[in-house]
């Protein structure tokens, strides 16, 4: 577009160059400056514009070629180790078989991401010559740029297409016997759509367990005496803990339900692959039934206990015992956690036991995304910690028989301290083992520094347990408001990426997902959720009449509720800029050797041997290919394309792939150079 500041900057540099001639032609020359004709500077920017998009046609162009050479000699690799050892029946030839079948799955899932690295460039491409043509003089830019980016070698050439079915045809044969569908489906993963029945069940379970809810307080108003019963009140930690588990466990399912309306790649994030990934519908059916579950046997065991026998000094017979109501519910939690069986979601809860592994052996285990972030939830999981701690000594011990809990009541004591400060403390040890991976004093430095903040604030209100003084407890108030603070301050301006003055939205940031108001709320109401503890100093004072269970339920709601509004934000903004800079998927370099690792000729070995028919397996591709390539209409035909005809990239997931070639854009030919190897990167990135 021609405007005025362009025109200026124009002129000056014209007068600039012009007045070295001699200073009698001055005036002469000012006056021709100032009379630059229109066209003349809209002929220089469009020279400027064309330059920069043949620089950017170059370099997609440069990294298409690069990887693609690098997937053709990792898949000829794979396919001389398999052909090494198709015979071999050891041990260990079944261990290297079973690395290749990874590897293979590696290999296919970087090629489907380099066939949509294609797609989406050419649709940049065109939607950018729509714009220019549609805002400026020069009406037949489109004319001018789609035919080289059409005969260009990344719109061209058939070698990932190639890689594809070479791929798909070596792993049915060598995997599945020759069965090439079964092992395209296994590559592809494609995910069975699902079933109408799971949000039926959920809308089914959901309403029952309100009803169990109203039967709940209608018995609790029956009977007023339980309050007051300390007895009736000993398997409640137990009942708290399942409680804000499955709160977490919804609320988890909300946090999925908003990144698929927002397309945030949060699994691409994670690190989590398609058999790991659950989607909202799945999480909320696992959650309303395990709630139905958990209110059914507190419904039970309050009806047992209001209307059964009376005389819980005594052990009872079991079918006449309370305490083996929620005894029952406690071993099926566990059974439904810890069974090693092919059921209840196996491989969710695999990978969360294996990321929890790494988070328990922090500082000495490497720490990915999905280790600190497991372990920031583990922070709000205190008083989940505590209660289980305590639900461990209750049933361990046999005391639920008698409902006695004054041995693990001490027993929680004296050792909850422990048990509270170890999430932070494995919070510290992941950011001192950041700190000694990058040598970056900040942010991880510092970020270790807000963990250590708050494990002094829980030393200081465990020994303010122990000594009810005015100093221990003015001790404990003001650690626990600086952690406040340090703590906000970091979740808004570092994990959240808010606050920033010259930003494109007000002290927010230039990239967003969601409307201003929604960030606004989101500091002010997180800052609320944040001073829960203040209730805590005095809550007769503030005129709440509670006991202290419901308390300190009440306080760990607020908390997990806060934590998961930050899951949403923190994944949002790791999702846009890549603010820790983690390696959510790791395709190079690939567990196999490179025997081929010399060969630059893999994109002329593939793609000789290979048709136009095999450019694409889209059919709708496929179709505005044919016109594209067809003789006539060579001047108008890419005037004609609508942006409806071009296809929207799909991943093996069946949807939409965003390609974030920040990830993925490692453009080495070998593995032994990464400083080069991430300047190429960083040459490269802007091709997206």
């Amino acid at each position: 577009n021609n405007n005025n500041n362009n025109n200026n900057t124009l002129r000056r540099r014209n007068t600039r160059s012009l007045s070295t001639i001699g200073v009698g032609h001055v005036t002469n020359l000012v006056n021709y400056a100032n009379h630059v004709p229109d066209s003349v500077v809209a002929r220089v920017h469009e020279r400027e514009f064309f330059d920069m998009i043949h620089s950017e046609l170059d370099k997609v162009q440069r990294f298409y070629r690069e990887q693609t050479r690098y997937f053709g000699r990792q898949a000829a690799t794979i396919m001389q180790q398999a052909r090494r050892l198709r015979h071999e029946k050891s041990s260990a030839a079944r261990q290297q078989k079973s690395v290749l079948k990874r590897t293979t799955r590696e290999i296919y899932r970087g090629l489907l991401f380099m066939r949509n690295y294609r797609i989406l460039n050419y649709t940049a491409f065109l939607k950018i010559m729509k714009k220019h043509d549609k805002n400026s003089q020069v009406r037949n830019g489109t004319d001018v740029i789609m035919p080289q980016v059409v005969q260009s070698n990344f719109f061209r050439s058939p070698t990932v297409n190639y890689l594809i079915d070479s791929i798909e045809k070596f792993y049915g044969d060598t995997f599945h016997h020759g069965d090439r569908s079964k092992g395209s489906s296994q590559l592809r993963q494609v995910r069975k759509p699902v079933s109408p029945w799971i949000p039926f069940s959920v809308g089914l379970q959901v309403g029952i367990s309100v009803c169990l809810i109203i039967v709940y307080i209608f018995i609790f108003q029956l009977t007023p005496d339980i309050e007051s019963d300390s007895y009736f009140f000993a398997p409640f930690p137990m009942y708290r803990a399942m409680l804000l588990i499955l709160l977490h466990i919804w609320l988890w399912g909300v946090d999925l339900h908003i990144f698929h309306e927002k397309r945030v790649s949060h699994n691409f994030i994670l690190g989590a692959r398609l058999k790991h990934a659950r989607l909202p519908s799945q999480v909320f059916q696992f959650a309303a039934t395990l709630t139905l579950g958990l209110l059914l046997s507190l419904v039970f065991y309050i009806f047992s206990w209001a209307y059964g026998s009376q005389n819980q000094d005594e052990p009872q017979p079991w079918f006449n015992d309370s305490g083996y109501i929620h005894a029952s519910l406690f071993a099926t939690a566990l059974f439904i956690a810890l069974v090693p069986l092919p059921m209840f979601y196996s491989s969710t809860r695999l990978f969360f036991f294996r990321a929890l592994k790494n988070v328990v052996l922090a500082p000495f285990a490497q720490v990915g995304f999905m280790e600190f972030f497991l372990a920031d939830q583990m922070t709000s999981q205190v008083r989940m910690l505590t209660d289980l701690m305590y639900s461990f000594c209750f049933y361990g011990t046999g005391a639920f028989r008698t409902n006695d809990n004054q041995q693990c009541s001490d027993f929680t004591v004296d050792f909850q301290a422990i048990v509270a400060v170890w999430p932070y403390w494995g919070r510290f040890a992941q950011c001192l083992r950041r700190y000694w991976d990058t040598k970056q004093k900040f942010p991880h430095l510092v970020n270790a520094g807000k963990y250590m903040a708050a494990m002094l604030v829980t030393i200081f209100a465990y020994l303010q347990a122990h000594d009810d003084s005015d100093e221990a407890r003015l001790r404990w108030v003001v650690f626990a408001a600086i952690g406040t603070i340090y703590a906000y301050s970091w979740d808004i301006r570092m994990d959240w990426g808010l606050l920033h003055r010259d930003s494109e939205h007000p002290w927010l940031r230039d990239k967003t997902l969601f409307h201003n108001a929604v960030y606004y709320w989101a500091m002010v109401s997180n800052l609320f959720l944040r001073l829960a503890w203040v209730l805590t100093i005095s809550p007769q004072a503030l005129g709440i009449e509670l006991r202290q269970e419901f308390l300190l339920l009440a306080l760990g709601c607020a908390e997990i509720m806060r934590r998961c509004q930050w899951n949403v934000f923190r994944v949002e903004n790791e999702h846009l800029n890549n603010c820790g800079q983690f390696r959510a998927v790791n395709i190079v370099p690939l567990p196999i050797e490179d025997d081929d690792a010399e060969d630059d000729d893999a994109e002329d070995k593939y793609g000789a041997a290979t048709v136009d028919s095999t450019l694409m397996s889209d059919s709708k591709f496929h179709k505005y290919l044919s016109r594209l390539r067809s003789p006539s209409g060579q001047s108008n035909r890419h005037s004609k394309l609508t942006e409806a005809e071009v296809p929207a990239p799909v991943d093996e997931h069946g949807g939409v792939q965003m390609v974030d070639m920040n990830h993925n854009g490692n453009s080495n030919d070998n593995n032994n150079n990464n400083s080069n190897n991430n300047n190429n990167s960083n040459n490269n990135n802007n091709s997206n």
